[in-house]
């Protein structure tokens, strides 16, 4: 199941929705990027133009915020 990372609202960029996975990914985020998968700590990441499928990892728990 795909996961989005971020939900945009239409008259705004300001994300309504986010996931929280840790400080590194959150720096590493640029908003283009779908969660794709979850296993053993590890998160994966669909860029979104591209279709690059990137390994992020380990992180605390997932949890939704907003």
């Amino acid at each position: 199941m795909t996961i989005p990372a971020f939900q945009y609202d239409d008259e705004e960029t300001t994300p309504v929705c986010k996931l929280e996975i840790g400080d590194k990914f959150q720096a590493m985020y640029t908003g283009e990027h779908e969660l794709v998968g979850f296993g053993s700590g590890m998160v994966q990441a669909r860029h979104l133009k591209s279709g690059k499928v990137f390994d992020f990892g380990p992180f605390a728990p997932v949890k939704r915020v907003n």
